[in-house]
C-alpha cells in the first residue's frame, strides 16, 4: 500500500459518513482509510457500522481515543499510526473531488524519485492561480515561491511523506496553539531541503462551516505568528516575506473588537484585564507585518482606549449605526481553543 487517508473527527458522525460515501468508491489496493475518533460523544465506529453497512465498514479502520486529546494532537497521531509511505489527512466535512485519490496517486508516482516532504494540492482556499507545479526546497524558496498560506493551512490539501514528516513531529505538538501545527514539521523539513510541491491539481473543496464551528478571526490573528518562532534560520528579508504572507490572515483591530464584543453578548462592561492583554498581544504579534502602519496604529489606539473605558463603549453600543457595525455577523466571536 502507498497511501493512508486519515480522517480525524470529533462529534461529527454524519459528516464523517458523507465524506466516506464519497471516498470509498475511489479506493484501490494501494489505499487504506483510517478514522481517528477523538472520543466523540457518539462512538463513531458503532455509528458507521450501522450507517455504512458491513461491506463498506470493513474497508476502513476506526481508532477511538480514550479521551479528547485536541484536534492538533489527533492530527499528529495519524502520522504515528500510519504504516504507508504517504498520508492524506482529510477533514471530516470537506468535499473531495470524484477523482481525488487517483490524482494523488498519479502525483506521487510523478515525484517518486524526488526527495519530498509532500505535495500541496489546489483548493478553493487558494486566491492565487496555479498554472503549473511550483517546487519549494529551501527556506528562501518558501519565502519567495509559496503562493497562498491559506491553501496550505487547509488540512485536506496536503499529502505528506511520513518518514520525513515524523522526523519533525515534535514541532506539530509544540505548535498546537498556532491553529496551523500541521504545517510546522513540513516547514522544518523544507528548511533541510526536502521538497514541497505546490500542485495545480484540484482535489478538495473547503465547505464553509456554520458560525458555531468556524474559528475565531481574532484567535487566528493571535496564534498564527507562532509559526515565525520555528528555528528555521531565516534571513531578515525572508523572515519579513513569510510574515507578509501570513499577514493576509490577520484581522483588523476594529474587527477583533467586534469578535470580542459578540462573545460578551455586546455587554462591554464585562471587559476586563484579560481582554486588554489579548489586544496588546494582537498588536505585538502582528503589527510588524501589517501594511499602512499609521492607520493600524490609530485603529489600535482607538480600540485600546475603548476597551479601557468600557462604560464609554457601552454608551456607543446604544448608537444604532455603531451597534450594527459590531453585530454584522461577519466576524466570528472570540473563543480560545476552537480547534477540538
Amino acid at each position: 500500500m502507498i497511501l493512508t487517508v486519515a480522517i480525524p473527527t470529533y462529534n461529527r458522525p454524519a459528516q464523517v459518513k458523507s465524506t466516506l460515501v464519497r471516498l470509498l468508491p475511489q479506493l484501490n489496493d494501494s489505499v487504506k482509510v483510517l478514522v481517528l475518533d477523538n472520543c466523540s460523544e457518539v462512538v463513531i465506529a458503532d455509528y458507521l457500522a450501522v450507517e455504512l453497512g458491513p461491506e463498506d465498514f470493513n474497508k476502513i479502520t476506526v481508532i477511538r481515543n480514550i479521551v479528547n486529546i485536541g484536534g492538533d494532537a489527533n492530527f499528529a497521531k495519524a502520522f504515528e499510526l500510519c504504516t504507508t509511505p504517504y498520508v492524506w489527512v482529510l477533514g471530516d466535512d470537506d468535499e473531495i473531488a470524484t477523482d481525488a485519490v487517483a490524482l494523488i496517486l498519479s502525483e506521487l508516482n510523478k515525484y517518486q524519485s524526488e526527495d519530498l516532504i509532500g505535495i500541496n494540492f489546489l483548493s478553493n482556499c487558494c486566491e492565487v492561480p496555479r498554472e503549473q507545479p511550483i517546487e519549494i526546497s529551501s527556506t528562501k524558496e518558501l519565502a519567495n515561491r509559496l503562493d497562498w498560506f491559506g491553501n496550505w493551512f487547509f488540512i485536506s490539501t496536503s499529502v505528506y511523506k511520513v518518514s520525513e514528516y515524523i522526523k519533525h513531529l515534535r514541532f506539530a505538538y509544540w505548535g498546537a496553539y498556532s491553529m496551523a501545527s500541521q504545517i510546522m514539521p513540513a516547514m522544518m523539513a523544507i528548511s533541510q531541503h526536502k521538497k514541497l510541491v505546490l500542485s495545480e491539481k484540484y482535489i478538495v473543496t473547503n465547505v464553509k462551516a456554520s458560525e458555531e464551528d468556524q474559528w475565531s478571526h481574532m484567535q487566528v490573528s493571535l496564534t498564527l505568528p507562532t509559526i515565525l518562532e520555528l528555528p528555521m534560520q531565516y534571513s531578515e528579508d525572508d523572515f519579513m516575506k513569510i510574515g507578509q504572507k501570513l499577514s493576509v490572515q490577520f484581522v483588523s483591530f476594529p474587527h477583533a473588537l467586534s469578535s470580542l464584543l459578540r462573545t460578551l453578548n455586546l455587554n462591554a462592561l464585562l471587559i476586563d484585564k484579560f481582554h486588554i492583554y489579548l489586544f496588546r498581544e494582537l498588536y505585538a504579534k502582528t503589527f510588524l507585518f501589517r501594511k499602512h502602519k499609521l492607520k493600524q496604529n490609530i485603529q489600535y489606539a482607538a480600540v485600546m482606549f475603548l476597551i479601557k473605558n468600557p462604560s464609554l463603549l457601552q454608551l456607543l453600543l446604544k448608537n444604532k449605526t455603531f451597534r450594527q457595525r459590531v453585530d454584522r455577523g461577519v466576524y466570528i466571536k472570540f473563543s480560545l481553543f476552537k480547534r477540538g
